[in-house]
């Protein structure tokens, strides 16, 4: 398997974001330098083996992204995750359900013309990854997987671009549009590609969730193409269904716009709560 050596002065799990040195060897690509090294995820925080967020440089003051692809059909990037997969001892779920419903994403033609660049993205907005050994420090410190995360990329957007973002659903609980003055906010909703949203964004999501809360289902029924790609919608709907997702309907969803939401399409993250899984690893059954 690829190696991920990090040497670091400070404990990486003491919740700060830290500088380290890294190597990286997979028999054909030998890459060293710099990172920033801090902990990923929510829940998973709590776990005794702990995700890991890194960016990469090239010098040691941090000022020189280190771009590369660590497969050959992924787009240059400095930022990866190191995902534990704490959970989940087969190691595969986050990775084989999501190119299961990238294969669903493939299959299923786009509502809105703007949507096209999500076709040209790498993962087709799902994430991707391989198994690899990181040892920390010299000493053996468990497998891993080396991922792509949420980013403009992955996403089929541009965060350059006026009007492309990624919404993550924040909140805890069901039914994230029960509350019609929820917003962009950090807390309920949070933008994920940029620091914060837009004027015309948050004003078109505050139409959007008040269509959703507001309209009669006649008008419902009608209407709600104009606003989302019903197609995603479905496929989210029988996916986190068929794989007994636990947190689909709630904060595995993404929304992404390349309009500032005068349209938007729904897909998934984060897959790991599935066939038979609770958020904690535990047996649903």
């Amino acid at each position: 398997l690829p190696v991920f050596n990090i040497t670091t002065q400070r404990d990486i799990d003491d919740g700060s974001t830290q500088p380290a040195k890294f190597n990286y060897d997979d028999g054909n690509h030998k890459i060293n330098g710099y990172i920033k090294i801090g902990i990923q995820g929510n829940s998973s925080k709590n776990y005794p083996k702990k995700n890991y967020k890194i960016k990469m440089y090239s010098d040691a003051q941090y000022k020189n992204k280190l771009k590369w692809r660590p497969q050959a059909d992924w787009d240059k990037n400095f930022k990866y995750n190191l995902k534990a997969n704490y959970i989940d001892p087969t190691q595969a779920r986050n990775l084989v359900n999501a190119q299961l419903f990238k294969a669903a994403i493939a299959s299923t033609p786009l509502q809105f013309s703007e949507q096209s660049n999500l076709y040209k993205a790498q993962g087709l907005s799902q994430m991707e990854g391989f198994p690899i050994i990181l040892n920390l420090n010299g000493n053996f410190h468990g497998l891993y997987t080396f991922n792509t995360k949420k980013d403009d990329k992955p996403f089929g957007l541009n965060n350059e671009q006026v009007g492309n973002e990624a919404i993550e659903f924040d909140q805890d609980g069901f039914q994230p549009f029960a509350k019609p003055d929820n917003q962009i906010d950090g807390k309920a909703f949070a933008t994920a590609i940029n620091d914060r949203p837009t004027d015309l964004l948050s004003n078109n999501f505050k139409k959007f969730a008040n269509f959703i809360n507001q309209s009669s289902d006649d008008d419902f029924r009608n209407h709600l193409k104009d606003y989302i790609d019903v197609k995603s919608v479905i496929n989210c709907y029988i996916w986190g269904n068929l794989s007994q997702m636990e947190d689909w309907d709630n904060k595995s969803l993404i929304l992404l716009t390349w309009d500032n939401g005068t349209h938007w399409y729904l897909t998934m993250y984060d897959m790991d709560s599935t066939w038979g899984f609770f958020w904690d690893g535990t047996p649903t059954v």
